[in-house]
């Protein structure tokens, strides 16, 4: 089974992490979702780096990685 982790500025003060694993499930209802954090630093990009790099590293290979930061 496919893995996606999701890593974003978000939050998850309402629907929109829900809407959007909603729709990759919908293309493709096998796949497993992990959330990094939703709570990225939209100025502080190297610390951004640092958590998608820490936590990365434990997924095994072939798993999808998404990053999504509004700046």
């Amino acid at each position: 089974m496919p893995i996606l982790t999701l890593t974003t500025d978000i939050g998850q003060r309402d629907f929109i992490v829900g809407a959007i694993k909603g729709q990759f499930l919908q293309l493709m209802p096998s796949l497993n979702i992990a959330d990094i954090t939703h709570y990225l630093s939209q100025t502080n990009l190297p610390l951004a780096a640092y958590t998608c790099d820490s936590a990365f590293k434990f997924y095994p290979p072939g798993t999808y990685h998404l990053v999504r930061i509004f700046l």
